[in-house]
């Protein structure tokens, strides 16, 4: 009878089966764990790739308002617009130059060149605002190397620009 066979038996069977649930447990708990990792390890290439693709975005409308800010500075002194109106370029540019640079940073976008140019250039720009002279003349040479600096910022940029443009579609 089945009632009258030796608990050493039944011991060694149950033994046998609990080694066999607990390799089973632990192979599901592994598998659970793997997923769990793979799902967070894809939700911080989502969130990366999210910051990348906004910060991109967010630079593909900054370059055209430096580009902008330049092209109005060039005019107002080209054509001796008054002291005020030439400060006020050159704050816009000061604050959108920061703008660009605090989005690129941490970024792989632009080079050191360009970031050390930007900068320099914001910090001439402030320096130049405070020193403006009333004169066209004298504002127009006072106004000149800041001018060529911000000239070569928006060249450069330029490039960034279709640089980024080529990134967004990858």
């Amino acid at each position: 009878m089945w009632l009258e066979w030796n608990t050493g038996e039944w011991g060694l069977a149950v033994g046998v089966l609990g080694v066999l649930a607990t390799v089973i447990g632990l192979s599901i708990a592994f598998s659970q764990i793997r997923k769990t990792r793979n799902a967070a390890e894809a939700a911080r290439d989502a969130v990366t790739t999210t910051e990348s693709r906004l910060a991109k975005a967010e630079l593909l409308q900054l370059i055209p308002a430096l580009v902008e800010v330049d092209g109005t500075l060039e005019d107002q002194v080209r054509t001796g617009a008054p002291s005020e109106q030439v400060a006020e370029q050159l704050t816009k540019w000061r604050d959108s130059a920061n703008e660009v640079l605090g989005v690129l940073q941490g970024r792989d976008y632009a080079s050191n060149e360009f970031l050390a140019i930007l900068t320099e250039s914001a910090e001439e720009a402030t320096r130049v605002r405070s020193e403006l002279p009333e004169d066209a003349e004298e504002r127009r040479i006072a106004t000149k190397d800041v001018r060529a600096a911000i000239s070569s910022v928006c060249g450069k940029a330029g490039v960034l620009k279709s640089q980024l443009k080529l990134r967004t579609m990858d």
